[in-house]
């Protein structure tokens, strides 16, 4: 999964909800852009759901989609 890829979909306007598929079969949604954050190479995501925090290794992720795909 390329870091660029989801950035378009978390910068989107007007924003989708974005499913994430990691490699263990769970998928992560961001459902606002304000709540997903990259680090400084791009390799990794935080994503928080409520009190929730994920931390997705970009490069494992399997693939995105969002809601409108």
């Amino acid at each position: 999964m390329s870091a660029d890829v989801l950035r378009e979909y978390i910068n989107r306007t007007p924003f989708h909800l974005v499913t994430v598929f990691l490699p263990s079969g769970k998928t992560v949604t961001i459902g606002n852009p304000e709540f997903a954050m990259f680090s400084e190479t791009g390799r990794t995501l935080l994503v928080f759901q409520g009190e929730r925090l994920f931390i997705i290794d970009v490069a494992t992720a399997e693939a995105a989609e969002t809601a409108s795909d």
